[in-house]
């Protein structure tokens, strides 16, 4: 189906994890990495590198700093500091060890349409990258795609808080309903712009069912490239 009011849009804000890569297998891999990295560097840390015990250590900083619950960076780094100090280990090398998930985090592997679509997007388009997660742009390979990057840190607030969309129109300096945000959760991404006053595309890609009847996105798209051929042949 056309995309219909496409004239009227400017730039588009972005979601990453989930919309333009699966980031279970990422994080899997990235988990198996750091663990392995732990065993032949620091063995001691891993009687305690254990799911229950890291759960609990992230639930009590998300208590005591709920400001920082959106900030995933700082949790994990502290977590790791702080089951360094029940191995009796430097809580220093901690810091290593968030730099072996982190690196690991980035090795993403794009959906085939990503990047034929962002191409395609960034000649007509301003690009805004908005996400709640710590993927670095630079690492995974995408800086070049993006005129910005805005991620919930930076923001102090994490979808769908308007303060999120509000840091894209912020940058852009365009009318909200002049922004199309793009992404593949229902509440964080399509009823938060919504909300805002942005219009909103769902990327659907396991064909799920829509779960909100009462507030629905502009659009609902397989893909990215589908979405890219909708709006330029809408034009």
């Amino acid at each position: 189906m056309p995309f219909h009011g496409a004239e009227s849009i400017k730039s588009l804000s972005i979601d990453l994890d989930n919309t333009l890569w699966d980031v279970t297998p990422t994080l899997i891999a990235a988990e198996a990495e750091l663990a392995a990295w732990l065993q032949t560097n620091y063995p001691a840390v891993m009687p305690h590198y254990r799911p229950d015990t890291t759960t609990a250590i992230r639930n009590r900083l998300v208590s005591r700093y709920p400001h920082r619950a959106h900030d995933l960076s700082f949790l994990r780094r502290t977590v790791l500091e702080q089951v360094f100090v029940l191995a009796g280990e430097d809580r220093g090398m901690a810091e290593l060890a968030f730099d072996v998930f982190f690196a690991a985090r980035n090795r993403v592997t794009l959906y085939d349409d990503v990047l034929p679509a962002l191409t395609r997007l960034a000649d007509r388009y301003v690009l805004v990258a908005l996400t709640d997660g710590n993927a670095d742009l630079n690492q995974v390979g995408l800086e070049d795609h993006f005129d910005h990057y805005i991620n919930a840190v930076s923001v102090g607030a994490a979808k769908p808080a308007a303060a999120m969309f509000a840091a894209v129109q912020d940058y852009t300096e365009l009318a909200a309903d002049e922004i199309l945000h793009v992404g593949d959760d229902p509440n964080k991404d399509v009823i938060g712009a919504n909300q805002f006053g942005m219009r909103s595309v769902w990327v659907n890609r396991t064909g799920a069912q829509w779960p909100d009847p009462q507030s629905r996105p502009d659009a609902e798209v397989p893909s990215l490239d589908t979405l890219a051929s909708q709006l330029l042949e809408a034009l």
